[in-house]
């Protein structure tokens, strides 16, 4: 319990009388009594307070008061547990009483709140100061009981904020941990805590901007010191109720690891892909009890199952569309041109027959590729654009226009002839306008 009382003068004496009748002042007071005497006010603070009604002699009502404090916290705000290497934090602390903030006068002046940011896995001090009501150093509005200060950290790693005010008879502490990571993703080794009972994990932490990925993948990578090979957890099942995932310590065999965890996805605004991974981390596994048995392949590449899922992506990427678009096109316009000019060469040569011409066989190798081509755009076939839709528009229009001109270029005898090695059956002629209409029909 902790006494602030105001006094009017400097040389009034103050006494404090306990349940039993037992009196104290600032001169003569029991052990377990700590007593500060500013100028104008007294603030004793006793540790083991005994029940009951206490008394304050030697204030006069009218001009003094005489308040108890027994619930003095301190709050702090902190902004988050995940930070970037570059933030710039704002700290911000304050004492309060019951939930409301101590303004007894006179206090402020012999309190002091001080910080310290602290190395997790080393110990080693990072950097420390004050905090103001000032409005100075990162302190937005003077005077309104709230201490702040602006903190910068530059390399990643796990932290521990040590916050601190200590009055004149009284300190009270915050310990806060959080991680400074340089990706949308961070990878911390949370130990087993004997005092919880709570058991160890390696814990994943994704940005608030990793979150809102869509088509979210999150994997824990880990590759044994040594060797090539790599595994990939996937994390959906280990995820807890805050975003983060909890990959249990028994899930690696015996061994030293390195492990890092890695996410990709969708940006919903850009729909563009967006990925990032985690610093590495080296983790000493005692033994699994649930051992996860995920073949690897060789060094820089992930699990099996990852490869395959990798390569899906690549078969339906834009580029293919792209790809198997141009191939089919420069196949319709290598016949195109082919038919224009046998029509043509067979005009031009009066008095060859052209029944007596061998009829053009498509090679079986080209007919395999065309058809593997047309398997693989009837897999992956999507609508087409309007400008796609005019260019095989603008390609059947000048076929047409082709063989129109042919028609009319030649005697009648010979398009008698080419009308009649129509009706004959020519595979020349027939294969290539209908690989053209079909391919163009496949198309729309």
């Amino acid at each position: 319990a902790t006494f602030y009382i105001s006094r009017t003068g400097a040389d009034e004496a103050v006494t404090i009388v306990d349940p039993r009748g037992n009196s104290f002042t600032n001169v003569n007071f029991p052990p377990g009594v700590k007593w500060f005497r500013g100028s104008l006010f007294d603030v004793v603070t006793i540790k083991q307070p005994l029940p009951g009604r206490w008394a304050v002699s030697g204030v006069e009502e009218a001009e003094g008061f005489a308040t108890l404090l027994t619930e003095l916290k301190l709050q702090v705000r902190w902004p988050e547990s995940n930070l970037t290497v570059g933030d710039s934090v704002v700290l911000m602390v304050r004492l309060t009483e019951n939930g409301e903030p101590v303004r007894a006068p006179g206090i402020k002046e012999v309190t002091f709140y001080t910080y310290k940011i602290v190395n997790s896995s080393t110990g080693q001090l990072v950097v420390q100061g004050s905090l103001n009501d000032k409005a100075e150093e990162g302190d937005t509005t003077a005077d309104d009981g709230i201490y702040s200060t602006t903190i910068k950290l530059s390399e990643t790693g796990e932290y521990k904020a040590l916050i601190a005010v200590a009055g004149p008879t009284f300190s009270r502490q915050q310990h806060i941990s959080f991680n400074v990571s340089t990706g949308i993703v961070n990878l911390i080794l949370k130990p087993e805590n004997d005092f919880t009972g709570e058991e160890g994990a390696m814990r994943v932490e994704l940005s608030e901007t990793a979150k809102a990925l869509k088509k979210l993948k999150v994997q824990l990578i880990a590759r044994q010191v040594g060797e090539k090979k790599a595994v990939a957890i996937p994390l959906e099942k280990f995820e807890r109720d805050d975003g983060a995932y909890d990959v249990p310590l028994q899930m690696l065999k015996e061994g030293e690891y390195e492990l890092h965890a890695r996410v990709s996805g969708t940006d919903p605004k850009t729909k563009e892909q967006v990925s990032g991974q985690s610093d590495t981390l080296t983790f000493k596994s005692e033994g699994a009890t649930e051992e996860l048995v995920v073949e690897g392949e060789a060094e820089d590449e992930l699990a099996v199952e990852v490869l395959e899922e990798t390569e899906e992506e690549e078969e339906t990427s834009p580029d293919l569309y792209w790809g198997l678009g141009s191939v089919v096109l420069a196949l319709a316009w290598v016949g195109g041109l082919g038919f224009f000019f046998y029509r043509r060469n067979s005009k031009e040569n009066d008095g060859v027959s052209i029944d007596a011409r061998e009829a053009y066989v498509i090679p079986p190798e080209l007919e395999a590729r065309v058809q593997a081509v047309r398997e693989k755009t009837s897999a992956v076939r999507r609508k087409p654009s309007a400008a796609e839709i005019e260019l095989f528009k603008s390609v059947e229009s000048r076929l047409q226009a082709a063989a129109a001109a042919a028609d009319d270029d030649g005697s009648g005898e010979t398009g008698e002839g080419a009308d009649e090695a129509e009706e004959a059956g020519d595979p020349a002629a027939e294969d290539t306008s209908n690989g053209v209409s079909e391919d163009s029909e496949d198309e729309e």
